[in-house]
């Protein structure tokens, strides 16, 4: 899939309340997840913000 969107120039916009879900998801690989998106030309992460994403794989650990 990802191939074929490159071929296609296609952009994956991913709001930020799933990026936090996608944070927590990835526990430890977070950090480099997170960079791979920012990365990558064909993510895009939109929303108020992505500053509270970490912030809320933070406090999901804690629950």
């Amino acid at each position: 899939m990802i191939t074929t969107l490159q071929q296609n120039r296609a952009k994956i916009i991913i709001p930020t309340p799933a990026l936090g879900e996608l944070l927590v998801k990835g526990r430890e690989a977070a950090p480099e997840w997170l960079a791979i998106l920012h990365k990558s030309r064909h993510f895009r992460i939109s929303g108020v913000s992505v500053h509270p994403a970490p912030f809320w794989r933070r406090m999901a650990w804690k629950w």
